[in-house]
Protein backbone atom coordinates (compact mmCIF):
# COMPACT_ATOMS: atom_id res chain seq x y z
CA UNK A 1 0.00 0.00 0.00
CA UNK A 2 0.76 3.51 -0.94
CA UNK A 3 1.84 6.18 2.12
CA UNK A 4 -1.03 8.77 1.97
CA UNK A 5 -1.55 11.87 3.41
CA UNK A 6 -3.93 13.55 5.70
CA UNK A 7 -5.19 17.55 6.18
CA UNK A 8 -6.51 19.76 8.82
CA UNK A 9 -6.57 22.92 6.88
CA UNK A 10 -8.57 26.20 6.48
CA UNK A 11 -10.92 26.41 3.33
CA UNK A 12 -10.34 30.10 3.27
CA UNK A 13 -7.86 32.74 4.13
CA UNK A 14 -8.08 36.49 3.79
CA UNK A 15 -5.26 39.10 4.81
CA UNK A 16 -6.87 39.12 8.77
CA UNK A 17 -5.21 35.56 9.52
CA UNK A 18 -2.17 36.37 8.08
CA UNK A 19 -2.25 39.96 9.60
CA UNK A 20 -2.76 37.95 13.03
CA UNK A 21 -0.08 35.10 12.03
CA UNK A 22 -2.64 32.16 12.69
CA UNK A 23 -1.96 28.90 10.49
CA UNK A 24 -4.11 28.02 7.50
CA UNK A 25 -2.76 24.62 7.73
CA UNK A 26 -3.01 23.00 11.43
CA UNK A 27 -1.90 19.47 10.66
CA UNK A 28 -0.62 17.20 7.68
CA UNK A 29 -0.11 13.48 8.90
CA UNK A 30 1.97 10.91 6.57
CA UNK A 31 0.10 7.78 6.91
CA UNK A 32 2.46 4.97 5.87
CA UNK A 33 0.16 1.76 6.01
CA UNK A 34 2.76 -0.54 4.12
CA UNK A 35 4.82 -3.10 5.70
CA UNK A 36 8.13 -0.74 4.84
CA UNK A 37 9.46 1.99 6.45
CA UNK A 38 9.58 5.35 3.97
CA UNK A 39 13.13 6.29 4.03
CA UNK A 40 14.05 10.06 4.13
CA UNK A 41 11.78 12.31 2.01
CA UNK A 42 10.46 15.73 1.58
CA UNK A 43 7.58 17.26 2.02
CA UNK A 44 6.10 20.04 -0.41
CA UNK A 45 3.27 22.77 0.64
CA UNK A 46 2.22 25.75 -1.08
CA UNK A 47 -1.11 27.69 -1.78
CA UNK A 48 -1.34 28.23 -5.49
CA UNK A 49 -1.14 30.31 -7.73
CA UNK A 50 1.03 32.16 -5.95
CA UNK A 51 -0.44 32.90 -2.22
CA UNK A 52 2.12 31.49 -0.39
CA UNK A 53 5.62 30.38 -1.68
CA UNK A 54 6.26 26.82 -1.66
CA UNK A 55 7.56 25.37 1.87
CA UNK A 56 9.81 22.24 2.29
CA UNK A 57 10.28 20.08 4.82
CA UNK A 58 12.50 17.05 5.44
CA UNK A 59 10.85 14.47 6.96
CA UNK A 60 13.43 11.82 8.65
CA UNK A 61 11.35 8.74 8.00
CA UNK A 62 7.84 7.24 8.86
CA UNK A 63 8.34 3.31 9.76
CA UNK A 64 5.77 0.45 9.20
CA UNK A 65 2.45 1.21 9.97
CA UNK A 66 3.41 4.23 11.33
CA UNK A 67 2.43 7.82 10.87
CA UNK A 68 4.46 11.20 10.95
CA UNK A 69 2.55 14.76 11.74
CA UNK A 70 3.77 17.87 11.09
CA UNK A 71 2.09 20.43 13.25
CA UNK A 72 1.22 24.25 12.18
CA UNK A 73 3.69 23.72 9.01
CA UNK A 74 5.02 27.56 8.83
CA UNK A 75 3.38 28.28 5.28
CA UNK A 76 4.01 31.81 4.49
CA UNK A 77 1.41 33.85 3.06
CA UNK A 78 2.04 36.68 0.81
CA UNK A 79 0.83 39.50 2.88
CA UNK A 80 1.32 42.39 -0.22
CA UNK A 81 -1.16 40.21 -2.12
CA UNK A 82 -3.99 39.48 0.26
CA UNK A 83 -4.13 42.97 1.10
CA UNK A 84 -4.48 44.32 -2.75
CA UNK A 85 -7.45 41.71 -3.20
CA UNK A 86 -10.58 43.29 -3.52
CA UNK A 87 -12.56 40.45 -4.82
CA UNK A 88 -12.76 37.14 -3.89
CA UNK A 89 -10.32 34.10 -5.59
CA UNK A 90 -9.76 30.70 -5.76
CA UNK A 91 -6.72 28.98 -4.94
CA UNK A 92 -5.22 25.50 -4.08
CA UNK A 93 -3.63 24.17 -1.23
CA UNK A 94 -1.18 21.59 -2.51
CA UNK A 95 0.59 18.88 -0.35
CA UNK A 96 3.31 16.58 -1.95
CA UNK A 97 5.67 14.01 -0.25
CA UNK A 98 8.87 13.10 -2.35
CA UNK A 99 11.56 10.40 -2.17
CA UNK A 100 13.99 11.74 -4.38
CA UNK A 101 12.57 12.40 -7.44
CA UNK A 102 9.40 10.45 -7.07
CA UNK A 103 5.91 11.49 -5.67
CA UNK A 104 5.29 9.13 -2.86
CA UNK A 105 1.98 10.75 -2.29
CA UNK A 106 -0.27 14.30 -3.42
CA UNK A 107 -3.02 16.06 -2.06
CA UNK A 108 -4.75 18.85 -3.17
CA UNK A 109 -7.59 20.91 -1.13
CA UNK A 110 -9.45 24.01 -2.63
CA UNK A 111 -9.21 27.40 -1.18
CA UNK A 112 -10.94 30.36 -1.08
CA UNK A 113 -9.32 33.66 -0.92
CA UNK A 114 -11.18 36.65 0.65
CA UNK A 115 -11.15 40.09 -0.21
CA UNK A 116 -8.75 42.18 1.79
CA UNK A 117 -12.06 43.87 3.78
CA UNK A 118 -14.18 40.73 3.92
CA UNK A 119 -15.12 39.45 7.72
CA UNK A 120 -15.49 36.06 7.45
CA UNK A 121 -17.64 34.81 10.29
CA UNK A 122 -16.63 30.99 10.44
CA UNK A 123 -12.86 31.99 11.31
CA UNK A 124 -11.95 32.54 15.22
CA UNK A 125 -14.43 35.62 15.90
CA UNK A 126 -11.54 37.66 17.67
CA UNK A 127 -10.86 38.56 14.20
CA UNK A 128 -12.93 41.29 13.42
CA UNK A 129 -10.68 42.84 15.93
CA UNK A 130 -8.66 43.05 12.28
CA UNK A 131 -10.74 45.44 11.17
CA UNK A 132 -11.10 48.22 14.58
CA UNK A 133 -8.34 50.88 12.81
CA UNK A 134 -7.68 53.64 15.54
CA UNK A 135 -5.00 55.13 13.20
CA UNK A 136 -6.44 55.23 9.44
CA UNK A 137 -6.59 58.87 8.61
CA UNK A 138 -10.26 58.01 8.00
CA UNK A 139 -10.57 57.71 12.19
CA UNK A 140 -8.54 60.80 12.64
CA UNK A 141 -11.48 62.71 10.09
CA UNK A 142 -14.31 61.63 13.06
CA UNK A 143 -11.75 62.42 15.93
CA UNK A 144 -11.09 66.11 15.09
CA UNK A 145 -14.34 66.74 14.53
CA UNK A 146 -15.20 64.94 18.15
CA UNK A 147 -12.69 66.83 19.98
CA UNK A 148 -14.37 70.28 18.55
CA UNK A 149 -17.76 68.67 19.63
CA UNK A 150 -16.49 67.82 23.31
CA UNK A 151 -14.58 70.97 23.90
CA UNK A 152 -17.89 73.16 22.97
CA UNK A 153 -19.98 70.51 25.24
CA UNK A 154 -18.00 70.33 28.82
CA UNK A 155 -15.21 73.45 28.26
CA UNK A 156 -12.31 70.98 27.51
CA UNK A 157 -11.30 69.44 24.24
CA UNK A 158 -9.24 66.81 25.70
CA UNK A 159 -9.68 63.33 24.58
CA UNK A 160 -7.57 61.78 27.86
CA UNK A 161 -8.94 58.08 27.87
CA UNK A 162 -9.63 57.52 31.57
CA UNK A 163 -7.15 59.84 33.35
CA UNK A 164 -9.41 61.36 35.28
CA UNK A 165 -11.60 58.23 36.84
CA UNK A 166 -15.06 59.98 36.15
CA UNK A 167 -17.69 57.99 33.86
CA UNK A 168 -19.28 61.04 33.04
CA UNK A 169 -15.86 62.65 31.24
CA UNK A 170 -16.07 59.18 29.44
CA UNK A 171 -19.78 59.20 27.94
CA UNK A 172 -18.85 62.58 27.01
CA UNK A 173 -15.99 62.06 24.82
CA UNK A 174 -18.12 58.45 23.42
CA UNK A 175 -21.39 61.25 23.15
CA UNK A 176 -18.73 64.00 20.98
CA UNK A 177 -17.31 60.74 19.08
CA UNK A 178 -21.56 59.28 18.11
CA UNK A 179 -21.98 63.40 17.05
CA UNK A 180 -19.15 63.77 15.54
CA UNK A 181 -20.04 60.88 13.27
CA UNK A 182 -23.47 62.30 12.66
CA UNK A 183 -22.04 65.57 11.57
CA UNK A 184 -20.66 63.29 8.58
CA UNK A 185 -24.31 62.48 7.53
CA UNK A 186 -23.94 58.69 6.73
CA UNK A 187 -27.11 56.58 5.74
CA UNK A 188 -27.52 53.40 6.42
CA UNK A 189 -26.73 50.51 3.56
CA UNK A 190 -26.80 47.40 3.36
CA UNK A 191 -23.06 45.50 3.33
CA UNK A 192 -21.07 46.10 0.47
CA UNK A 193 -21.44 43.50 -2.62
CA UNK A 194 -20.58 40.13 -2.38
CA UNK A 195 -21.22 36.46 -2.75
CA UNK A 196 -20.63 35.98 0.95
CA UNK A 197 -23.18 34.15 3.11
CA UNK A 198 -21.14 33.30 6.23
CA UNK A 199 -19.75 36.91 6.95
CA UNK A 200 -19.85 40.21 4.76
CA UNK A 201 -17.19 42.86 3.55
CA UNK A 202 -16.45 45.85 5.52
CA UNK A 203 -16.05 49.68 4.50
CA UNK A 204 -13.35 50.82 5.93
CA UNK A 205 -13.58 54.56 7.72
CA UNK A 206 -12.32 56.39 4.43
CA UNK A 207 -15.26 54.36 2.32
CA UNK A 208 -17.81 55.33 5.03
CA UNK A 209 -17.19 58.76 5.13
CA UNK A 210 -16.60 59.79 1.81
CA UNK A 211 -19.52 57.34 0.46
CA UNK A 212 -21.41 58.81 3.32
CA UNK A 213 -22.90 54.60 3.53
CA UNK A 214 -22.08 52.29 6.61
CA UNK A 215 -23.68 49.34 8.08
CA UNK A 216 -24.40 48.26 11.51
CA UNK A 217 -20.79 46.62 11.11
CA UNK A 218 -19.03 49.14 9.69
CA UNK A 219 -20.29 51.97 11.94
CA UNK A 220 -19.21 49.44 14.75
CA UNK A 221 -15.87 49.01 13.72
CA UNK A 222 -15.74 52.92 13.17
CA UNK A 223 -17.36 53.85 16.42
CA UNK A 224 -14.97 51.60 18.06
CA UNK A 225 -11.51 52.51 16.42
CA UNK A 226 -12.21 56.05 16.97
CA UNK A 227 -13.00 55.27 21.09
CA UNK A 228 -9.61 53.48 20.82
CA UNK A 229 -7.81 55.96 19.48
CA UNK A 230 -9.67 58.84 22.34
CA UNK A 231 -7.88 56.20 24.84
CA UNK A 232 -11.35 54.28 25.51
CA UNK A 233 -11.52 50.53 25.68
CA UNK A 234 -14.22 49.37 23.03
CA UNK A 235 -16.04 46.50 22.35
CA UNK A 236 -18.05 45.17 19.57
CA UNK A 237 -21.55 43.24 20.64
CA UNK A 238 -22.52 40.49 17.94
CA UNK A 239 -26.20 39.10 17.54
CA UNK A 240 -27.62 37.56 14.94
CA UNK A 241 -27.93 39.88 12.20
CA UNK A 242 -26.70 42.58 13.74
CA UNK A 243 -24.34 44.65 15.48
CA UNK A 244 -23.31 47.58 17.57
CA UNK A 245 -20.18 49.26 19.70
CA UNK A 246 -19.78 49.67 22.89
CA UNK A 247 -17.54 51.51 25.32
CA UNK A 248 -15.89 50.57 29.17
CA UNK A 249 -16.98 53.46 30.52
CA UNK A 250 -14.52 52.44 33.41
CA UNK A 251 -10.84 51.43 32.49
CA UNK A 252 -11.72 47.34 32.38
CA UNK A 253 -11.28 45.10 29.88
CA UNK A 254 -13.36 41.38 29.95
CA UNK A 255 -11.20 37.89 30.77
CA UNK A 256 -11.44 36.65 27.23
CA UNK A 257 -11.61 38.60 23.51
CA UNK A 258 -14.28 37.18 23.07
CA UNK A 259 -17.39 36.48 26.13
CA UNK A 260 -20.59 34.49 24.44
CA UNK A 261 -22.63 34.86 27.81
CA UNK A 262 -24.83 37.87 27.12
CA UNK A 263 -26.31 37.57 30.78
CA UNK A 264 -22.68 38.68 32.13
CA UNK A 265 -22.67 41.29 29.68
CA UNK A 266 -25.98 42.99 30.02
CA UNK A 267 -25.20 43.20 34.18
CA UNK A 268 -22.39 45.01 33.46
CA UNK A 269 -24.60 47.69 31.60
CA UNK A 270 -26.84 47.38 34.33
CA UNK A 271 -24.13 48.09 36.06
CA UNK A 272 -23.12 51.43 34.49
CA UNK A 273 -19.73 49.65 33.19
CA UNK A 274 -20.29 49.24 30.23
CA UNK A 275 -22.28 51.89 27.69
CA UNK A 276 -23.76 50.16 24.42
CA UNK A 277 -24.43 52.50 21.59
CA UNK A 278 -26.71 51.81 18.36
CA UNK A 279 -24.63 53.26 15.68
CA UNK A 280 -27.11 53.13 12.97
CA UNK A 281 -29.44 55.63 14.33
CA UNK A 282 -26.21 58.05 13.86
CA UNK A 283 -26.98 57.80 10.17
Amino acid sequence: PTPRLEIEADGRLNWALEHNGIPVVREVRIVNPGVAAIGPATLVLSIEPGFAPALTLQIPGVPAGGVYTVARPDVRLDGLRLRALTERDKGRLIVVLRAGEAELARIEKPIEVLAASEWNATAPPELLASFVLPNHRGTGRILKEARTLLGSATGDPSLDGYRRKSRERVRAAAESIYRALQRFDVSYAAPPASFESEGQKIRLPDEVLDQRLGSCLDLSVLFAAACEQAGLNPLILVSKGHALPAVWLVDEDLPAAVVYDAASLKKLVDAGEILPVEATVAC
